[in-house]
């Protein structure tokens, strides 16, 4: 692998490697600094099974638009806690004073990289690949003073790499790709202090994904041929965007941090800080008034917090200059402004922009003032919004920005302050595609959902029908998807207020191969299903359905269109006579959009 596959990545991904790692004032005694290790924490898989929040693993999947042949390499970068004890004549002291400098206990860390390169991404969708990797335990001494001594001491920790790949919804060379990194260290201590925790665990895990021959799909600014893929990829504790030169697609950082596409780091920083919700003027300003005593315990405490003090302390006046600020434009005015001239944020500059009564279109509706939606607030959102998702608001009005951005201003319908809110013309603000108009339900809504494995023969039969129905007309309401061995995906998509479900799917009929049926969620057990499991090998409509239950969700109306397979072993393709009941089936699936929509089939055409 090139070593500078990820040069363009390092800078970012050093920052989010140390975010957190030591906080302002920047000393061991700080109450802030008594709870550190807050982002990409893995903690061994035992222990998590104890203390359900903490987690052992973390995964990413990405869209990929594949060339001929995709190679992807793939860069884990983590810390391991190193503990550091001060000893004074055989014993731990809580300081130690040598030749005036001050040292403290604390835990450092130590980075770590580990590489899987050169995996080739058309030959992985045969079975998942697992690497593991170790961060050896090892034990420093370094004597200080006559009798004094600083001991550093790390504890092994085991990790794994776990790379599959699946075709993907859409495009015939579209993959997604899963990464998950696990840390599978066997030690489990219950009621082990969290200090102790951390020290057998993976911290600040990130992952970078370098790619030839193809072109990942951005999360934040997808193709619309790929939203439908996008939202069957799950990132749990990470999330991936883009990185290096604006317009590449060849790197991904994917990490425990909501960040944008193509983060950068603003050229007037002069360095890390390590707490990023902090403005750097701000932030350096308050290192400026510690006392000579409170530098000093921050210098004892971290070599990382003394090259902040010592950077800050002998900054030249230009430094502080970039601090203040940077100009981005400057336009001349276009008339002299008079004593009565009327502000440019006063709504009488332009008459024709007034929020109250301006419209915007969503979704082929036109949402103004007073339309209910639902909040869908994307990764751009803040974490405050983020919580708001899927709860249903009333528009108060369409704003407008001096950049000429629309944003949506929003009341709570659940929110028993909303006419105090509206009183003093506090709002919620939302981009238009962070919200979804409620409609009058006219028409049921309808998923059509193939279902299977595409390495497993016949057992691709549902997803082939449901590629083949993609590009067709449909009523309003329906919706046609390839959910593969997805079943969770497809539980949590039934959530979302569906009136009927029609799986697509290989069913055992004690009929010869390529028999169609029709059959009712009741009629499974005369098929000899067994209890619903989430098995991505063996997906059925029982798993679904257990999986909905499970969920604490129902539909109202379920219908399984189930062809008798000949062939259920790995191997790609349909046999003979069930593929060549595929087109019987489309015909079979749309009867039925048809018979559930209460439409005459001619409203296909």
């Amino acid at each position: 692998m090139t070593p500078d596959r990820f040069a363009a990545a390092k800078a970012v991904a050093d920052a989010v490697l140390y975010e957190g790692y030591v906080l302002y004032p920047y000393r061991a005694s700080s109450r802030k600094n008594q709870l550190r290790w807050q982002f990409g924490v893995l903690v061994p898989q035992a222990f998590a099974q104890l203390d359900t929040s903490e987690r052992s693993s973390m995964l990413t999947e990405v869209l990929v638009d594949a060339g001929s042949e995709p190679v992807l390499d793939v860069r884990i970068r983590c810390l391991h806690v190193q503990q550091r004890t001060v000893e004074m004549a055989g014993a731990t002291v809580e300081s130690l004073l040598v030749d005036g400098a001050l040292i403290v206990p604390w835990d450092e860390a130590v980075d770590w990289e580990f590489d899987v390169p050169d995996v080739a991404l058309l030959s992985q969708t045969a079975g998942a690949r697992e690497v593991t990797f170790e961060l050896p335990a090892a034990e420093e001494i370094e004597l200080v003073g006559t009798t004094g001594r600083v001991v550093r001491h790390r504890d092994a920790v085991q990790g794994v790499v776990r790379i599959s790949v699946a075709k993907a919804a859409g495009r015939d060379r579209r993959l997604q790709v899963s990464i998950e990194v696990g840390n599978i260290t066997d030690w489990c201590e219950p009621g082990a202090a969290r200090d102790d925790v951390v020290r057998h665990s993976l911290v600040s895990v990130h992952t970078l994904l370098a790619l030839r021959d193809g072109a990942f799909v951005s999360s934040f600014d997808p193709p619309v041929d790929a939203t439908a893929a996008l939202a069957a990829c799950t990132n749990d504790g990470t999330f991936p965007v883009l990185i290096g030169h604006e317009g590449s697609a060849d790197v991904v950082l994917s990490s425990p941090i909501i960040l944008y596409d193509y983060p950068a780091i603003a050229p007037e920083s002069q360095g890390d800080l390590y707490d990023a919700t902090e403005i750097d003027e701000i932030l350096a300003l308050r290192i400026l008034t510690l006392t000579d005593d409170e530098k000093a315990e921050a210098r004892a405490t971290d070599a990382r917090a003394a090259a902040i003090i010592d950077r800050c302390d002998n900054a030249p006046p230009e430094v502080w200059d970039r601090l203040h600020g940077a100009v981005r434009s400057l336009q001349a005015p276009t008339a002299s402004a008079g004593a009565d001239a009327v502000p440019w944020w006063d709504p009488g500059v332009d008459s024709s922009v007034d929020p109250w009564t301006d419209t915007v279109w969503v979704g082929g509706v036109e949402v103004m003032k007073g339309t209910r939606v639902v909040l869908r607030p994307s990764r751009r959102a803040d974490a405050h919004d983020l919580f708001l998702a899927d709860q249903p608001a009333t528009v108060a009005g369409v704003f407008h920005d001096v950049d000429g951005e629309q944003h949506v201003a929003v009341t709570l319908d659940n929110d028993p302050a909303n006419d105090l809110f509206e009183w003093q013309g506090r709002y919620l603000y939302f981009f238009p595609d962070e919200i979804e108009p409620i409609r009058e339900q006219t028409t049921p809504r309808i998923l059509v959902a193939g279902i299977g494995n595409i390495f497993l023969g016949d057992d691709g039969f549902g997803v082939e029908v449901a590629n083949r129905m993609a590009g067709m007309a449909m009523p309003k309401g329906t919706q046609v998807t390839d959910f593969g061995i997805r079943g969770v995906h497809l539980a949590y998509e039934l959530l979302d207020g569906y009136d009927a479900l029609v799986l697509i799917d290989a069913v055992p009929l004690g009929e010869p191969p390529g028999t169609i049926a029709v059959l009712e969620p009741e009629q499974l057990e005369q098929q000899g299903v067994d209890a619903p499991t989430l098995d991505a090998h063996s997906m059925n409509p029982a798993v679904v359905l257990g999986a909905l239950a499970g969920l604490g969700g129902a539909i109202g109306r379920v219908l399984i269109v189930g062809c008798q397979p000949a062939v259920i072993e790995e191997t790609m393709g349909l046999s003979e006579p069930v593929a060549a009941a595929v087109e019987t089936a489309v015909d079979v699936v749309r009867d039925l959009v048809t018979e559930l929509c209460g439409m005459r089939k001619e409203t296909f055409a």
